[in-house]
């Protein structure tokens, strides 16, 4: 709980909420690195991540990024994809002992780089 508090509070984060329950919230650090993108299970298909997703890339525009990336589970790999992020590779992952696959991700912001 504290590394999430620690790292919530570095980030720029957006929570979504409904008669003061928090069903959604979203996090992206200084560089462009979208860490947590997450809908309670009730609210899931309401558009309330693509609302999150368009915060946090808005935001990331505001700040003078260039690209935002992420590192997406099998599952939401098709939510990013939709919303035109593109694959970099796969990856194999170890949360408390078990291994995952997910996906790391980018989406320009712009057409082009400065000075490219």
């Amino acid at each position: 709980m504290e590394n999430w508090r620690e790292s919530l509070s570095n980030n720029f984060a957006y929570v979504a909420e409904i008669n003061d329950k928090i069903i959604g919230f979203c996090d992206m650090d200084c560089n462009g690195h979208l860490n947590r993108l997450y809908i309670h299970k009730d609210f899931q298909k309401q558009g309330i991540a693509t609302a999150l997703l368009h915060m946090i890339e808005s935001k990331a525009k505001e700040m003078g990024l260039y690209k935002i990336n992420t590192e997406a589970s099998i599952t939401a790999k098709p939510f990013f994809e939709h919303h035109g992020y593109q694959v970099i590779n796969s990856q194999i992952v170890e949360r408390r002992n078990v291994l995952l696959i997910n996906y790391k991700m980018i989406k320009k912001l712009v057409s082009e780089y400065p000075n490219s």
